[in-house]
């Protein structure tokens, strides 16, 4: 059993076996949202979920049956002879209210791996909150034949799609965020830092610059201490922290762990510090005292990291002005 202190929600099993403990107790959306990503997704229609309130077991609708709903899937652009697609989660409760604020997110993984769900979690926190979020799927790279450009472009391209259709996806152009994490984090900085590189068969109008930036633990330095992963002209050209001269950034949340050695949060520093001396005035480093790389993942620490780093990101929007 897994205690929060608050409501308790009685799994009860229908025909299918699924280690779960039969009764967790919840205090939050977010400790209900790690329920949601412990269910297998296929298989939560076999359960029926009830609710205990001050007044007994009342029958309610799976919470973890929306939550771990299967994203909408739209193409955004065809390369390789493959598609990738952006996962779409929508604002819930905003159906016919107008507009509203995106994010568009990134996974990580060092560009070579990474799954697309692992940002499902932001994505439902923000989606809750009354933002469109979407994961975007990109090329990953094989270090072993050199540099590639790849992933930026994509990024770039699949921020344009989203500028681009604006209207039909609901989103407010003048709020489009990207983040992301690790990597993914980083790709999200690079397009707000215009580095050269740009898919020749992107509408070039469009701009990719996003209007906020959510950093968990982003690689911001990819020429100190990175000499082995490629010739060092390619890197600088997009190594976040060696862009900032040439672009300003947008209203930007880094969240670190001050022991992460991936990505070392000396170099988040120094980031926050050059952008901050240049004119880019609102950005904030939040710092997890003691925490490494990753320290926001659901199964560390009880999913302590996890709540606090959400908070943060849908307080970070709340001062912007876009959710309430």
């Amino acid at each position: 059993m897994q205690n929060f202190t608050g409501w308790t929600i009685l799994v009860q099993q229908c025909g299918t076996r699924l280690p779960l403990p039969s009764i967790v107790v919840l205090s939050s959306a977010p400790a209900v949202n790690r329920l949601a990503n412990f269910i297998d997704a296929g298989r939560t229609a076999a359960f029926a979920i009830l609710v205990a309130a001050a007044g007994g077991l009342a029958p309610m609708k799976s919470f973890a049956q929306s939550a771990a709903a299967a994203p909408q899937r739209e193409v955004y652009k065809q390369a390789d002879g493959r598609s990738l697609n952006l996962e779409i989660f929508p604002a819930e409760g905003r159906r016919g209210s107008g507009p509203v604020a995106c994010a568009v997110l990134f996974h990580g993984g060092g560009f070579q791996r990474g799954k697309t769900s692992s940002v499902y979690p932001m994505a439902q926190a923000l989606a809750q909150a009354g933002m469109t979020a979407m994961s975007v799927e990109y090329r990953l790279i094989n270090r072993a034949a050199g540099p590639s450009p790849e992933p930026v472009l994509d990024a770039k391209s699949a921020m344009r799609y989203v500028r681009a259709h604006a209207a039909r996806l609901g989103c407010a152009p003048d709020r489009i965020a990207a983040g992301g994490r690790s990597a993914g984090g980083t790709l999200a900085l690079l397009t707000a830092l215009k580095p050269e590189f740009d898919d020749p068969k992107d509408d070039r109008s469009v701009s990719p610059e996003p209007n906020a930036l959510v950093l968990f633990n982003p690689g911001v330095n990819l020429v100190d201490g990175h000499e082995g992963e490629g010739p060092e002209a390619f890197r600088r050209k997009v190594s976040p922290i060696h862009l900032l001269d040439k672009a300003r950034i947008p209203p930007t949340l880094m969240m670190h762990g001050t022991a992460d050695k991936v990505s070392p949060y000396e170099e988040a520093v120094a980031f926050r510090n050059k952008a901050v001396a240049l004119g880019n005035t609102d950005v904030v480093l939040k710092s997890f005292e003691g925490r490494g790389h990753g320290f926001f993942r659901q199964n560390k620490r009880g999913g302590e990291d996890f709540d606090a780093s959400i908070a943060a990101m849908l307080e970070f929007f709340k001062r912007l002005g876009w959710v309430s």
